[in-house]
């Protein structure tokens, strides 16, 4: 969500004190994209104005090396269906109406519960 300005004044800041003219002065520079995340904050902007700050939309984003991430290497294999649902939903496959799987729900609906079910209250309460 770095609006693309921020990486035009590294590249730029880079290349000064580097006094070298190669894209970001010749440093190698990694970046974590999820561009299903969440946009540049441009106030009082319009959603163009908002995309169009978006560092995909600018000439720059053609000058990276894009590698992509393929398997999932947090996920455990119990986990696998929630996260494919994750996906899912990132990729716009879910449609318009989106239901928790049950897993969102807690067992226990009692938030002092959820909390502090572990306790022992009556070791401290006379």
């Amino acid at each position: 969500m770095t609006h693309v300005l921020a990486f035009i004044a590294v590249e730029r800041l880079l290349q000064d004190l580097t006094n070298i003219s190669l894209l970001f002065g010749g440093k190698v520079i990694l970046l974590c994209v999820d561009f299903r995340q969440v946009l540049p904050v441009v106030l009082k902007g319009s959603r163009s104005l908002t995309v169009a700050s978006c560092l995909k939309k600018h000439k720059l984003w053609s000058k990276f090396i894009k590698l992509n991430l393929i398997k999932n290497m947090r996920t455990l294999e119990t986990k696998r269906k929630f996260s494919n649902w994750l996906l899912e939903i990132g990729e716009g496959k879910s449609g318009d109406n989106v239901m928790l799987p049950d897993i969102c729900y807690p067992a226990e609906q009692n938030p002092a519960k959820q909390l502090c079910g572990d306790l022992n209250l009556s070791a401290i309460m006379p």
